[in-house]
């Protein structure tokens, strides 16, 4: 048997959905935080879950400081040691038609450091006799200095046959003081070109004087040594080969230098 529901409960139900529906007010499930949301940190004051709080950002990643760069030098320590060497010269074809030629090299060699400071370095390789088809190796140092990375050097040479034979340890002295004199003060300053072929023209004109010979030696011709800067990760021995030709009525040679560069690192103290 059901009883009946007493009128009174009835009209204040009714009373009270009427009281909430003018307030705008309609009942509602409890909010439940975005599903998009999940893993990002939220707050919700006073169970007030009205969206994600802002994510405390990561500590900056500290910059990674890159490797030394790579050396293809062999040895250790902070500074590289230079070296010019004169391997050796080939005769194909000799000037002198009767004999064998009296060959012998002059030049200057030009080394530059990153700090502007500048060292000129004559060379002279004294006559020696060569003849068609022969080799004449030398392996003779002309430069060995003890420089700082970012150094670099340049430098020219001038290859004779001498006609009058010379007390080359006398001219050997006067040709490297007339260098010495030529590369003093200012001289070095110019462009690095033009100071070594200065100073090698002071240098021949000691060793093959105008008035002190009927004949003035025969230039077979010039070598440029190009410019060559100076770092760790350069080819520890590079080597050229510089021809010297002529095919004339008069004149006719055919020759071949050959010389290198090479450098290692040391902890030998800078010689300049």
């Amino acid at each position: 048997m059901k009883l009946p529901i007493p009128m009174t409960s009835l009209a204040l139900g009714t009373t009270l959905l009427l009281a909430l529906s003018a307030c705008g007010t309609t009942p509602s499930a409890p909010s439940v935080p975005d599903a998009s949301l999940s893993g990002q940190a939220i707050n919700c004051p006073d169970h007030d879950c009205s969206g994600p709080s802002p994510v405390t950002p990561l500590p900056p990643t500290p910059p990674v400081t890159p490797p030394p760069p790579a050396s293809s030098l062999p040895g250790s320590g902070p500074n590289i040691r230079l070296k010019v060497v004169i391997d050796s010269v080939t005769a194909r074809d000799n000037i002198e038609w009767t004999g064998v030629d009296e060959f012998y090299l002059l030049g200057d060699l030009l080394v530059s450091k990153p700090d502007g400071s500048r060292k000129s370095v004559p060379l002279v390789v004294p006559t020696f006799g060569i003849n068609e088809g022969q080799t004449h190796v030398l392996n003779q140092v002309v430069l060995n200095e003890v420089v700082t990375p970012g150094s670099d050097v340049i430098g020219k040479m001038t290859a004779f046959d001498e006609d009058f034979s010379k007390d080359w340890l006398s001219v050997r002295e006067k040709v490297i003081a007339a260098a010495n004199a030529a590369a003093s003060g200012a001289a070095l300053l110019g462009p690095k070109g033009v100071v070594v072929a200065g100073i090698l023209k002071g240098m021949i004109s000691v060793a093959d004087p105008i008035l002190s010979y009927v004949d003035h030696d025969d230039k077979l011709g010039d070598i440029n040594v190009a410019s060559t800067v100076l770092s760790y990760s350069m080819v520890p021995k590079i080597f050229y080969k510089a021809r010297l030709y002529a095919n004339g009525w008069y004149d006719s040679f055919d020759y071949d230098v050959r010389y290198h560069i090479e450098a290692e690192r040391t902890t030998s103290a800078l010689t300049f």
